[in-house]
């Protein structure tokens, strides 16, 4: 806020009904630490959760992970912090980081060889909170924005028919940033986190949906594992949980390609598959290798032929590496659909997947559904 991050503004914002509902998500921490009354925060809540407010803010899930992850508040420090103000700014005033500044004469030249200054930074301000959150205000705020992702989930996804199958990268390559993280909150700018976000808002969007997290082979030589056993209630609470599970597999990235040949035998029906990666897994557009003379685009196609010829095979690459990588003139395909780089409306777009795509431009922006492809265009096939 312009008058300062105090409590006393932020009850009389809030009371006042004049924070916009996204200023308000972005400051949920600095409400927790300031300590504003819990009648405040209820408010907040209140307001955080309520579906016409969901609606009017347009915003996507994806937002409401970084105020998710920002209420992450250590209560016991804060609450020293209170008891013991003195000790807190005298230890803020002790732990003040060193920055390097260039030193006399070494101005235009680099630094090779010669002594670099430090000057200390400016100590961080210790906030005292006026009054203690406790853990039943942190637990009221992870069900408001809980609440909040299924609205905005329900709100800007069509509801996905038939049999889905969902697999989410998690190898240690994940762990970088999203093409085009400055569209992504604070708190959720790797692969990793939005791969599984992602995994887990469209198995709520779909009649059937399994899901699975990938890598290298594990203990139990799989390089597969299916994510079965999560908190339905609270959404945003499972990409830890996900992400902890998933440290059995291994840090590669191998396609699940034994996945595949299981449903080939087993005739499994799959009306689409979704795979989030930050690598080119994509049929046509980077055939990793399996065993002997099978690759991505073999397999598929193989699934096609002998189970089901128009089952949609959409592989989201948030790295953004695949965009530079021609499509194959035989897999030109509307049942094959490669997206690079992240967007907020890719849900919405897997959604509306009727529509058939494959070549790229650098367009802001589908004419044709009007939605935000995060700077790249998809073009719908002439019939």
């Amino acid at each position: 806020s312009a008058k300062g991050n105090k409590p006393e503004v932020w009850t009389e914002l809030m009371q006042s009904k004049k924070l916009p509902y996204m200023a308000m998500l972005r400051n949920i921490r600095n409400m927790l630490v300031t300590g504003v009354p819990e009648a405040v925060h209820n408010l907040v809540c209140e307001r955080i959760q309520d579906y016409n407010a969901v609606i009017n803010s347009k915003l996507f899930p994806f937002r409401f992970f970084s105020a998710y992850e920002a209420i992450k508040i250590d209560l016991a420090e804060l609450r020293e912090r209170k008891l013991n103000p003195a000790k807190a700014i005298e230890e803020a005033k002790a732990h003040v980081p060193q920055r390097a500044v260039r030193g006399r004469g070494m101005r235009g030249r680099g630094m090779r060889g010669r002594q670099m200054a430090f000057r200390p930074e400016r100590p961080k301000k210790v906030i005292i909170p006026d009054e203690l959150p406790t853990e039943k205000t942190i637990e009221n705020y992870h069900k408001a924005l809980d609440n909040a992702v299924k609205i905005a989930t329900a709100h800007n996804i069509k509801p996905i028919k038939g049999n889905t199958v969902v697999f989410s990268d998690t190898s240690g390559s994940m762990s970088c940033p999203v093409s085009g993280a400055g569209k992504v909150s604070e708190s959720a700018r790797c692969c990793m986190d939005i791969g599984i976000l992602m995994s887990l808002m469209l198995k709520q969007a779909c009649e059937k949906c399994e899901f699975f997290v990938f890598s290298s082979p594990g203990v139990d030589g799989k390089c597969y594992m299916p994510i079965t056993n999560f908190n339905k209630e609270d959404l945003l609470s499972n990409v830890n949980l996900i992400e902890t599970a998933a440290q059995a597999l291994g840090g590669g990235t191998d396609f699940p390609f034994e996945f595949w040949l299981d449903a080939i035998n087993t005739k499994k029906q799959i009306d689409l598959f979704v795979i989030f990666s930050d690598m080119m897994i994509s049929e046509g557009h980077n055939d990793i290798g399996g065993s002997g003379d099978m690759t991505v685009t073999s397999i598929i196609r193989e699934y096609r032929e002998k189970v089901n010829p128009k089952m949609i095979y959409v592989a989201v690459d948030l790295r953004g590496y695949s965009l530079k990588v021609p499509v194959a003139e035989d897999e030109k395909t509307d049942l094959n659909i490669l997206k690079c780089g992240y967007s907020d409306t890719i849900l919405r777009f897997i959604s509306e997947r009727q529509v058939s795509c494959l070549l790229y431009t650098s367009d802001a922006a589908d004419e044709g559904l009007g939605v935000d492809l995060g700077g790249r265009r998809i073009i719908k096939n002439k019939s």
